[in-house]
């Protein structure tokens, strides 16, 4: 299994925009952990995790499309969806961002 969680570099107002749809469902549940009681009793080896950071220069409108491709915005209703990103992309004025990503991995074997 795998998460991308990290920062992103952008603008309050971008965190501003962002918040007014929440934050993402998948952070709020790989939050809680409970994604592993799946495991428990199941026959499998323990969870074995590792983080691989990783972090990239992109341009504002990589980091829009990127942005627009989070789960809780390609839920909406396209015409809000649209009009999300545009409003994000009026507020990045820089020609890139640096985003900082990790990724945390989750694996296990079947016994």
């Amino acid at each position: 299994m795998l998460w991308n969680r990290g920062t992103h570099g952008f603008p309050a107002e971008v965190e501003e925009i962002l918040d007014r749809v929440s934050h993402s469902p998948g952070e709020k549940r790989y939050q809680a952990f409970a994604w592993r009681d799946a495991f428990a009793g199941a026959p499998f080896d323990p969870l074995e995790h590792a983080v691989f950071p990783n972090e990239e220069d992109v341009s504002a409108d990589a980091l829009v499309a990127r942005i627009g491709s989070w789960s809780n915005l390609t839920t909406l209703p396209p015409e809000k969806r649209d009009e999300l990103l545009a409003e994000i992309r009026g507020c990045l004025a820089e020609p890139s961002y640096r985003v900082r990503l990790e990724t945390q991995v989750w694996r296990t074997r079947r016994r």
